[in-house]
C-alpha cells in the first residue's frame, strides 16, 4: 500500500510539472515565449453576399408545400420559404422565412389581408390577430439577424 501512494504522489507531481510547461511556464531562468501573430482580415461572413447567388437568391414565389388545412385564402408573404412547420401551443403552425425585413412585411400583411377578406382583430408587439368569418389566425412577425420569421398560427 505504501509503495502504490508513493508511486501516485510521483505521478502526481509529474503530471503537474508537465501541465506547468505546456501552459507556457519559461524555462528556468528564460524569458516567455512570445508568438507571432498576423492579422488576416474580417471573417467571411462578413463579405458573404447571398444576393448575387443563383440557389440562394430571392425568388418571387414561397417555395415549399403548405400543409392542406392552412387557412383558405390567408395571405403568404412572396418571396419566402417555409422553415418549420408542426402543431404549437395554440394548434397548428407554418413558419415562413424571407430576406426582406420585418416593417417592410407587416405593411405588406396589412394591406393583403384586408383585400383577401381578413381583418385584424387586434395588433400588438409584433403579431397580428386576424379574422375571416369563423377562421382566425395569429401571425407573428419577427427579425432575426439578415432574416425575418413569419409564423402563421391557426
Amino acid at each position: 500500500m505504501r509503495r502504490w501512494r508513493r508511486g501516485r504522489g510521483w505521478t502526481f507531481a509529474w503530471i503537474a510539472t508537465l501541465g506547468a510547461a505546456a501552459c507556457g511556464a519559461p524555462p528556468e531562468g528564460g524569458e516567455p515565449v512570445v508568438f507571432e501573430t498576423e492579422e488576416i482580415g474580417s471573417a467571411l461572413e462578413d463579405e458573404l453576399d447571398l444576393s448575387t447567388d443563383r440557389k440562394a437568391a430571392p425568388r418571387a414565389s414561397s417555395s415549399g408545400k403548405l400543409p392542406g388545412h392552412f387557412p383558405e385564402g390567408l395571405p403568404v408573404y412572396k418571396p419566402s420559404t417555409i422553415s418549420d412547420l408542426g402543431v404549437g401551443e395554440r394548434g397548428d403552425f407554418v413558419q415562413f422565412m424571407s430576406q426582406d425585413g420585418a416593417d417592410e412585411i407587416r405593411a405588406w400583411y396589412r394591406t393583403a389581408l384586408s383585400r383577401a377578406g381578413w381583418s385584424v382583430e387586434r395588433a400588438s408587439g409584433g403579431a397580428l390577430v386576424v379574422v375571416r368569418g369563423q377562421r382566425r389566425a395569429i401571425i407573428k412577425i419577427e427579425a432575426s439577424g439578415p432574416v425575418t420569421f413569419v409564423r402563421v398560427e391557426y
